[in-house]
């Protein structure tokens, strides 16, 4: 695990959220899941998620992660990771 503290985690994380569509033109039954090993830095993906989903949710499915189980992703509650699927 590296961190080099750059403080472009946003700009990698609008990089990796922006290539989603291009990944599931090729695998549109594909999940995927991300989390972080840093509650810090899985608490700032959700902050993400809960600022981005409304612009697109029309596309995504989100999910929450907890204890192995998925659930649909609530903005109040707190993951340990999260799942994201494309529409149908």
């Amino acid at each position: 695990m590296v961190e080099s503290r750059n403080g472009d985690m946003e700009k990698i994380l609008a990089t990796v959220a922006n290539s989603l569509p291009i990944f599931f033109e090729q695998f549109p039954d594909a999940i995927v899941l991300f989390k972080d090993s840093d509650e810090r830095r899985t608490r700032l993906y959700q902050i993400i998620i809960n600022k981005e989903m409304d612009n697109i949710s029309h596309i995504f499915t989100f999910l929450g992660i907890n204890d192995m189980k998925f659930e649909p992703f609530s903005k109040n509650k707190t993951y340990d990771g999260f799942a994201i699927i494309l529409k149908k």
